[in-house]
């Protein structure tokens, strides 16, 4: 993909903080950052490192941003690294015809878990579906943070829920009718493909992208809700039909973190 492989250790040093962008190997990080940057799409390869751009958005602002593409068992340390030095934001990127949903999730919300580890976060967090295939409608209650970390919440079924299975009760008003009908629908369109990653996930206590690892313990992995209060935005897009739009995720960050714009120093003087 382009991969800068510096010393991200360093970065906290000698880079401005920015969105970093995750996902699955071959989510299409670096194609819809690329994409944002030149306005067309670029044929890239899963690799390790990461690419770095600079986005002009509107209003002349602009954004740092870093594509992290970290392949192997490894790969979780170099995003860690990347959430404690780099984000200022997050724009995660899920591709429907991927069928490891499931790893996608956990790694969203370890990369969040990590960036909160000194006290609640509120970094501004965009969901960008890649609408390749008719699954991402199913998605879309399954990528909300009261949904995170997956089977983790009150919002998911006993079928899937690890925290049924422990004992602990939803904490739905049982009167709250529509608070009961969100619980019951947040797996209702479940598809079956992303049952071989569920099963993957909880035997190896890992994530088949980067190897997060995962505790399915309510302990070790609280709902996202409890310790991330910062803007949310699920984005279904189609960069590849229309490369235009995969600015949209980084004009929404723009926006949520109240960028100013930049200033020409020659009208300034």
């Amino acid at each position: 993909m382009g991969a800068n492989n510096s010393n991200p250790d360093k970065w906290k040093h000698a880079e401005p903080r920015g969105a970093i962008i995750t996902g699955n190997d071959g989510a299409g990080k670096s194609m819809l950052l690329l994409a944002a940057k030149y306005g067309e799409i670029i044929p890239t390869n899963p690799d390790n490192g990461y690419l770095d751009e600079t986005l002009d958005l509107s209003r002349r602002r602009k954004l740092k941003c870093w594509a992290v593409g970290a392949t192997g068992g490894d790969g979780h340390t170099l995003y860690t690294k990347c959430a404690k030095n780099l984000s200022k934001a997050v724009v995660h990127v899920v591709r429907a015809s991927d069928r490891r949903l499931v790893s996608s999730l956990w790694e969203l919300y370890k990369i969040l878990q990590v960036e909160a580890s000194a006290g609640p976060s509120t970094i501004p967090v965009c969901i960008v579906l890649m609408c390749d295939d008719p699954a991402w409608g199913g998605m879309l209650e399954l990528v909300t943070r009261e949904a995170l970390p997956p089977g983790g919440t009150p919002a998911w079924s006993s079928a899937r829920s690890w925290l049924a299975a422990a004992g602990v009760k939803g904490n739905a008003d049982p009167q709250d009718g529509e608070a009961t009908a969100v619980q019951a629908s947040v797996d209702s369109n479940w598809h079956d493909e992303w049952n071989a990653d569920w099963e993957k996930v909880r035997e190896s206590g890992a994530t088949q992208s980067h190897s997060f690892p995962v505790v399915q313990e309510a302990k070790e992995s609280p709902p996202l809700a409890e310790f991330h209060h910062g803007p949310w935005m699920v984005l279904p897009i189609d960069p590849v039909g229309n490369p235009q739009e995969a600015l949209k995720p980084f004009e929404w960050v723009a926006d949520s973190l109240a960028l100013a714009p930049e200033v020409d120093e020659r009208l300034a003087e």
